[in-house]
């Protein structure tokens, strides 16, 4: 008999095929086409039929290989880097580029715990600067640098 238990593995797997059915069921809508006339569901479903098969995939190698089981999930690290998230997309209209990032990087610090203080004064002048270089000077986005 087959003793099933919730590995990492299974769990990513699974985790990978609801990904899968999720995208094949919001694209079900459009048009695949074909491969020489590809239309603007062909690369989602092809997408999603790759990110299931990795699913499967996965699941089948954790029914043959050891993996570690699934532990505890913690909360504090998914609450804090979405609330970063949601505090960049909310500052970066009215605050500008910077100030958005260096709350967003704050807000975000606070997941990762024993950061001493240079550490975080650190990375919130140092990627802010960083970022603007990259996203605004070198790819040209339309940000606003500063509120002003």
């Amino acid at each position: 008999m087959l003793s099933i238990r919730m590995s990492q593995d299974m769990l990513a797997g699974v985790i990978f095929m609801a990904i899968a059915a999720v995208a094949l069921w919001f694209g079900a809508d459009l048009d695949a086409g074909t491969s020489a006339e590809m239309g603007p569901g062909y690369m989602p479903r092809a997408l999603a039929w790759i990110i299931g098969a990795m699913g499967v995939f996965t699941c089948l190698r954790a029914l043959w290989l050891k993996s570690p089981k699934v532990g505890t999930i913690a909360l504090r690290p998914i609450i804090l880097v979405l609330a970063a998230c949601a505090a960049f997309a909310y500052l970066v209209d009215w605050a500008g580029f910077i100030v958005a990032s260096a709350a967003a990087i704050l807000i975000a610090l606070f997941a990762m715990p024993g950061a001493s203080l240079l550490y975080v004064i650190g990375m919130i002048v140092v990627l802010p600067a960083a970022l603007a270089l990259v996203f605004i000077v070198g790819l040209g986005l339309p940000f606003d640098l500063w509120w002003f």
